[in-house]
């Protein structure tokens, strides 16, 4: 009885085995059936819950200039920054250094001068302060006409100029400059770009035509001048024998 009951637990195993594989298998299947499901479902959920895109009128709202004055201001911000620090690290030392000395050489040769004319250095002084605020009231009287003159020109012509703009294009608001250094600045800029723009397609046309002449005119030149030697040649003997006979 022992070898039977041995080979009915090894025929028994093998079989078992098998239709636990074939289950497993069946329930990832269905388990991948359910994913692919789901997955689109969810996928849609998400691009749901998120914000739709903004409409061109919103979007026109936060559009940010296309040029405006902060370009030259940053760069010339750059330029001084860097001037500073390369003033300090090479020449600053030694200006500091020699800067005392020259003060007083300076105010030595004053007094002298001043000494030998008979002048008193306090009135020369006096004179150089009066200078000063004098120049200070120029500017100021200068930096008051020019921003009235500043805000006529931007209340007469950059702000109805922008307005017409944005009501014939509106995805382009806020896109000019609304100040008279920014308007002109947007006006410099669009003709340079379109002064490039006109230089390359002119150049664009000027190899076209050249190659349209190479390929096109000097083949028919040449095809002429071959024709135009041919017939020469036929022509010459005949002309020679024309001499003969006379």
């Amino acid at each position: 009885l022992a070898p039977s009951q041995a080979q009915v637990y090894t025929v028994k195993p093998p079989a078992e085995s098998l239709s636990k594989t074939i289950m497993a298998v069946l329930r990832c299947l269905q388990l991948l059936v359910v994913f692919a499901v789901i997955a689109p479902s969810a996928g849609k959920a998400g691009t749901d819950s998120t914000p739709s895109k903004p409409t061109p009128a919103a979007a026109a709202t936060t559009r940010a200039p296309i040029i405006s004055t902060d370009l030259f201001y940053d760069t010339a911000d750059l330029i001084f920054d860097v001037s500073d620090a390369v003033y300090k690290r090479l020449l600053g030392p030694t200006v500091d250094k020699f800067t005392p000395q020259a003060k007083k050489a300076a105010t030595e040769a004053l007094d002298t001068v001043c000494a030998k004319a008979g002048i008193k250095k306090a009135l020369i002084f006096e004179k150089v302060d009066a200078a000063k605020a004098a120049l200070e009231v120029v500017k100021a009287n200068a930096a008051a006409h020019m921003a009235t003159a500043t805000k006529l020109a931007t209340d007469k012509v950059v702000i109805p100029v922008v307005a017409l703009f944005e009501s014939a294009m509106p995805a382009y608001k806020n896109a000019i400059p609304k100040t008279l250094g920014g308007f002109a600045i947007f006006n410099v800029y669009c003709m340079l770009v379109l002064y490039v723009f006109v230089k390359v397609t002119l150049l664009a046309l000027r190899i076209a035509f050249g190659l349209f002449c190479c390929f096109c005119c000097c083949g028919c030149c040449r095809s002429k001048a071959r024709s135009n030697g041919k017939t020469a040649a036929k022509a010459a003997p005949k002309k020679k024998e024309a001499k003969k006979k006379n």
